[in-house]
């Protein structure tokens, strides 16, 4: 519901926040799209944005209607890393690793990479290409145009990478 509505139902004076954050705030990961109407005072931001960014990222939107973009990127966001991080261990216990440790190592890449994009202030798509050049083996997990590992949703990307060193032993 629009902030406009709260604000008619709650009476005048009254200040109301959107706010969207997703579930890895329950880890102190979160990331949260938060609009603030035009009535909403300097101190009344302030304290919103603190205790927002006390379990995350924090983005402020300039149009309300931006936060369902927010719903799907962020809020749905998770779903579809958590989708990503089962194909790529999935691949790993096919190839012979036991769950635990491809589930792990899994986790561990993908936290590794999205910190690389947050520091390093590189493009994703640059960042990939770095991994997928000509040679490496993350190449040979699926080439860009076909979307292996990512967008198959199988993990037969991450077998296909693991047979590699067996084929070259």
């Amino acid at each position: 519901m629009k902030t406009e509505r709260y604000e008619k139902a709650l009476g005048e004076g009254v200040r109301v926040v959107r706010t969207m954050p997703n579930t890895p705030a329950q880890v102190g990961m979160g990331s949260t799209g938060i609009y603030f109407p035009p009535v909403v005072d300097a101190a009344t931001r302030q304290e919103v944005l603190a205790l927002f960014s006390s379990f995350g990222t924090v983005a402020e939107v300039p149009r309300e209607e931006l936060l369902d973009v927010v719903t799907a990127l962020s809020g749905s966001g998770p779903a579809y890393a958590f989708l990503f991080l089962e194909a790529l261990a999935d691949g790993a216990v096919r190839a012979g690793m036991g769950r635990a440790e491809a589930s792990l190592l899994a986790a561990s890449t993908l936290r590794g990479a999205a910190r690389m994009v947050r520091e390093t202030g590189k493009h994703p798509a640059e960042l990939k290409d770095m991994v997928m050049s000509r040679g490496n083996d993350g190449r040979r997990g699926g080439r860009p145009g076909a979307r292996g590992v990512p967008r198959d949703g199988d993990g037969r990307g991450a077998v296909r990478v693991a047979e590699v060193p067996r084929a070259f032993g």
